[in-house]
């Protein structure tokens, strides 16, 4: 395990914290609704959104659940950008709030699955298991 730094980090933060969007207006200060679409046969709407960082991203709400479905964002390169997808599905209950138990995300030539079998909500973790070890 190595350590996570810089713009490396904010990232890392940013995208662990399963509440950003239970709190979308602090989390994106502008937005706007974009239009409808289809996702795998489901309506949604595209809002299109800039976090309080300056970072725009366009999200994805099904229409008759109003959950989020789709996020997309563009991450820099010193090539250029390269669109960034992340897929929540799956949600359930979790102690009064619905959380995606499966979560898509791809940046090509990347790709991976989260697949969740069991969320708590401030659970206690054992602080050895966040012990950096150095060499």
């Amino acid at each position: 395990m190595s350590e996570i730094k810089d713009s490396e980090l904010d990232r890392t933060k940013k995208e662990a914290d399963f509440f950003r969007y239970l709190e979308i207006k602090d989390t994106y200060p502008q937005m706007r609704v974009l239009g409808k679409e289809n996702i795998d046969a489901r309506e949604v709407y595209v809002v299109g959104a800039t976090s309080r960082e300056g970072d725009r991203e366009k999200l994805y709400f099904d229409v008759a659940s109003g959950l989020l479905v789709r996020k997309v964002s563009a991450f820099r390169t010193a090539f250029g950008s390269i669109p960034e997808v992340m897929d929540f599905s799956d949600y359930r209950d979790v102690s009064g709030v619905k959380l995606p138990f499966t979560i898509k995300w791809s940046r090509p030539p990347f790709a991976y699955v989260r697949n969740f079998s069991e969320i708590k909500l401030n659970s206690l973790i054992d602080t050895p298991r966040f012990k950096i070890e150095t060499k």
